[in-house]
């Protein structure tokens, strides 16, 4: 944590950040020592910091860039000017990418200027400034976090600021049934596995959550895009006839205003007499002039027809994304659908609507490439983190009174801190399918009867799989089977049985745990389907 009380300025956080570089080059030109069984005597072990993960106005500051609003390079991986920003080129991921030598020199430069004003003027023309991280010769990954930028940015746009905040979806009246009405009545019926986790009762409110099953979208479109169409159809030809009816009274006066402001804007002196013709006066509109009145605004439509086509592209991009395996040509994919999603959204909205978000999106396929899925490089865990920290109550303490509250607070829930830290009991590796299996707590009666049927699938199962064609495993053998040798190995009829086993972060509960009535359980499936598991 930086010290306050405001935030610092790109600057003044390179002073809080060069002790850190200074540790993690000296890491990395001689490294330390480490003793191990193996090697008594020691080995030479060097570390690499492999990136930057933060919000984009951080990150920004820790890699020296310009922000989004900077005239030449308002990207952080992109050889991208602001006017090419949107870009169907742009959105594709058709740009080159920056040049992590011209970076480095470029910020050597900044440093040659002790004055803040040519410092400003140098940063305005190359958007580059220093970061103690150009220090690191090894050193080119300032990434942009997906959370932030996919989740609470794109998606967040589309669904609340688009939709909810433009009227798209609307909540119902005491006697008229609207649109989020409908999406409630399926999320309301719908049966969620319970990995997905709760969803939020009242979606398409500030604090209500954002999207849950896209898949009803166009439900919602099917059933609303007709009287929608023509609401905005009416509200056309009403707004024609104002159009006219202001034509009549402002249409010559407003016209007029805009010609003398253009002129004024072509003039070296606004406000100055034209030296070839002193007769003709033209002066810059002072604030003091009648007031002219502005052409009434033309009214917008409240759904777009196929609006929920290009809605479920972002949707299947971001279950891709959030994927955690994936193939190249998962990535591939979901490059393709997003860049669609991007064009056919500022075909549909005009790039007035088009964030910054949007363009940035185009480089998680390249990061996904480079580090793997998403979760092993996003925010969210940090974020977490960040709000339980912030939830402890300080009391406003001084005189290190404020570190022991935190460490007392901490202590409190070091449930949910270490579940934060994945501290959870032992990892079990399935080797069948790659990955981590973790159980939660034991139920209440733990160790409980498993049911006939099931006893005897499990030691088919064993039998025909754990085994193996080497026979080096024994099989087992159920307690009353005649058949069985007399140094046979029985397998149990008891069984410990546990509230929730999580698979690739995925929880799933059990039928015989304590549970809420309402709450939908889920199960493990194994499925042999042409030979492939």
């Amino acid at each position: 944590m930086t010290a306050g009380p405001t935030e610092l300025t790109a600057d003044q956080l390179q002073c809080q950040t060069k002790r850190v570089v200074d540790e993690l080059e000296d890491l990395y030109t001689r490294g330390i020592m480490i003793k191990t069984p193996r090697f008594p005597n020691g080995r030479l072990v060097r570390f690499i910091c492999i990136g930057i993960v933060c919000d984009h106005p951080a990150a920004v500051k820790m890699g020296g860039f310009g922000d989004h609003g900077h005239a030449n390079r308002p990207c952080t991986c992109f050889q991208v000017t602001q006017t090419e920003l949107y870009c169907q080129e742009s959105l594709c991921n058709g740009f080159p990418p920056r040049d992590a030598r011209l970076h480095r020199s470029q910020a050597y430069e900044y440093t040659s200027f002790q004055n803040p004003t040519a410092r400003d003027k140098f940063f305005k023309a190359t958007g580059m400034r220093w970061s103690e991280f150009v220090r690191l010769p090894y050193f080119d990954a300032v990434l942009i976090d997906p959370m932030h930028n996919l989740l609470i940015g794109v998606i967040k746009n589309h669904w609340y600021a688009t939709w909810i905040q433009g009227s798209s979806l609307r909540s119902n009246t005491s006697k008229v049934k609207r649109e989020l009405g409908l999406i409630h009545e399926y999320l309301n019926s719908f049966e969620m596995p319970t990995f997905v986790g709760r969803p939020a009762k009242q979606v398409g409110e500030p604090a209500g959550g954002t999207v849950f099953l896209p898949v009803v979208i166009p439900l919602v479109w099917d059933a609303f895009l007709d009287p929608a169409t023509k609401d905005y159809n009416a509200s056309l030809k009403y707004f024609e006839k104002r159009m006219a009816t202001w034509d009549r009274k402002h249409g010559t006066a407003y016209r007029s205003m805009l010609e003398a402001r253009t002129q004024v804007s072509q003039m070296e002196d606004p406000g100055s007499i034209q030296v070839n013709d002193a007769s003709q006066v033209i002066r810059q509109p002072s604030n003091k002039s009648k007031k002219v009145t502005e052409p009434p605004k033309p009214p917008e439509r409240r759904m777009h027809p196929g609006e929920e086509r290009i809605f479920l592209k972002l949707a299947t991009a971001t279950k891709i994304y959030m994927q955690y395996e994936l193939t190249r040509e998962d990535v591939q994919c979901a490059g393709v659908l997003m860049s669609e999603y991007l064009m056919g959204y500022q075909e549909m909205y005009g790039q007035s609507k088009m964030k910054p978000n949007h363009h940035y999106v185009v480089h998680l396929p390249d990061q996904i490439k480079d580090y793997g899925p998403v979760y092993g490089f996003w925010c969210l865990l940090g974020e977490r983190l960040n709000k339980l920290l912030k939830s402890f109550k300080s009391n406003n303490w001084g005189g290190s009174q404020l570190e022991l509250t935190d460490a007392s607070s901490a202590i409190r829930g070091s449930g949910t801190v270490e579940a934060l830290a994945y501290a959870r009991e032992e990892a079990l590796l399935d080797v069948s399918h790659g990955s981590y299996l973790v159980h939660g707590p034991t139920l209440k009666q733990s160790t409980r009867f498993i049911p006939p049927s099931t006893h005897r699938a499990i030691a088919v199962y064993y039998n025909r799989n754990a085994s193996g064609a080497n026979n080096r495993t024994p099989r087992v053998w159920l307690g009353l089977d005649l058949t069985a040798p007399g140094d046979a190995v029985y397998l149990s009829s008891a069984a410990t049985f546990y509230q929730y086993v999580i698979r690739n972060g995925r929880r799933f509960t059990t039928t015989l745990g304590d549970h809420d009535a309402t709450t939908r359980h889920s199960a493990l499936v194994k499925a042999n389907v042409s030979g492939m598991l």
